[in-house]
């Protein structure tokens, strides 16, 4: 068992997390911390380990613990700053690509509209033919729809 006390600002640097973060922790009951005999809350190096594995530095005075902290911290920042930038352009691309989908549907929904307007052109009924009359050789003038309805009768006719 080790001996080594940390209170709760040096526990939190031992284990590379914030104060905050550890009082948390310790109001939720993640890690146990004791009072001494001033009534000051410490926590030991078991404890620590056991709850967050292993610990980043045994310095209590912080000084190395807030050094690597410092490197961790610029570390951190560079990753951030590239995963933004990342970011950053996937969002335009995905800008791009919104732009481009809106004029494939704006092209979609002109040619529906000329479709259903054909549609509804073939299903209104159209307006009587004007009738044509048509010269024969006998210099008479036949109506054209006449002629029509004369073959389809003939045609009938003739099934029968």
């Amino acid at each position: 068992m080790s001996a080594t006390r940390f209170n709760i600002s040096q526990a939190a640097r031992a284990v590379g997390i914030s104060r905050m973060t550890m009082v948390r922790h310790i109001d939720k009951g993640n890690v146990s911390f004791k009072n001494d005999r001033k009534g000051k809350k410490y926590a030991t190096a078991d404890e620590l380990i056991r709850v967050y594995g292993e610990l980043q530095s045994h310095d209590i005075t912080g000084y190395t613990t807030t050094k690597a902290s410092r490197n961790d911290s610029n570390h951190d920042i560079a990753q951030c700053q590239k995963m933004f930038q990342n970011m950053e352009s996937q969002v335009q691309e995905l800008r791009s690509d919104k732009e481009d989908l809106r004029k494939r549907l704006d092209t979609a929904e002109q040619n529906l509209s000329l479709s259903l307007r054909l549609i509804e052109d073939k299903s209104t009924p159209k307006k009587k033919i004007k009738k044509e009359k048509k010269d024969t050789d006998g210099g008479e003038s036949i109506d054209v729809e006449q002629m029509f309805r004369k073959k389809g009768k003939k045609k009938k006719k003739s099934k029968k």
